[in-house]
């Protein structure tokens, strides 16, 4: 898809000026209020790290066409909704093969990495030393070898070469930029990235080995043209250091068409939302 863009001067004005939004809902909300006004037939969403697949039934609340959905996870969980494709296995931006997985006792922290179990801590007081998290989550329960694969081959598996990702989900417990990077040569073709990011700003002060910060994923996504559009830093309400961050690319934002009649709509839209 290469169309002439027409962007409302408000929308081009939050697009380009460098704000961010603050609130994740209000940032999932705006994303789906610009494709539901557009003229692109369907929508094409991969959740990488899928679980039961809550993020589906968020974004399809929100969404008003028809949704593409890949759901990627290595346990295949019974899903609040159905995707439309589901792979059972890992994304890796290192070669297909079998790799080690660790489960723990909270399987939503099931990961490619371990944990850095000595550097937890369930002490609010210790914050500024440690990664908090309230409740227990750190029991390694199980190591099990699993399928991994970089995203690049999947979306080559699911005959996807020439479609738009339109939206890109990665929950991938420690591993969200090695995700992003396994995309390889379909980069340009991916519209919104949301990640699991790091907030700590400290590399000591991580839940999993070698995983990156936010400041060391932000440059990375900008070399290749993505603008941050939205962080929800929930370390800043007493929860533990991550953030869901979403990211735009821009050159393919210029590439899309939205209808004339979402100008209207987004000067609606876009009075309710704070930057």
């Amino acid at each position: 898809m290469s169309l002439r863009t027409f962007v409302p001067r408000r929308y081009e004005r939050l697009i380009y000026s460098g704000r961010v939004l603050k609130n994740h809902q209000d940032a999932l909300e705006v994303i789906a209020s610009f494709f539901n006004a557009s003229r692109m037939p369907k929508i094409n969403l991969i959740d990488v790290g899928c679980y039961k697949g809550y993020f589906l039934d968020r974004f399809q609340s929100l969404v008003r066409k028809p949704i593409f959905s890949v759901g990627i996870d290595p346990v295949r969980w019974e899903h609040v909704l159905p995707y439309s494709a589901f792979i059972e296995g890992a994304v890796t931006n290192q070669p297909e093969g079998s790799y080690d997985f660790y489960e723990y006792n909270d399987p939503m922290c099931n990961s490619l990495k371990k944990m850095n179990v000595d550097k937890i801590t369930h002490d609010p007081a210790e914050r500024s030393e440690r990664y908090f998290v309230e409740r227990h989550i750190e029991t390694l329960t199980n190591v099990r070898s699993i399928e991994a694969a970089p995203l690049a081959a999947l979306i080559q598996r699911l005959k996807m070469e020439n479609e738009i990702l339109h939206f890109l989900k990665i929950d991938a417990q420690g591993c969200d930029l090695e995700v992003f990077l396994s995309l390889h040569e379909f980069i340009p073709r991916c519209l919104f990235v949301q990640l699991e990011s790091l907030a700590s700003k400290n590399k000591d002060i991580a839940l999993y080995e070698n995983q990156a910060l936010f400041e060391e994923e932000k440059p990375v996504l900008e070399k290749y043209g993505f603008k941050l559009f939205s962080m929800t830093d929930y370390g800043q309400t007493g929860a533990s250091p991550e953030a869901d961050v979403i990211f735009l690319n821009l050159p393919l934002f210029n590439q899309l068409h939205i209808s004339s009649s979402w100008r209207r709509f987004w000067a609606r839209a876009l009075s309710f939302v704070k930057c």
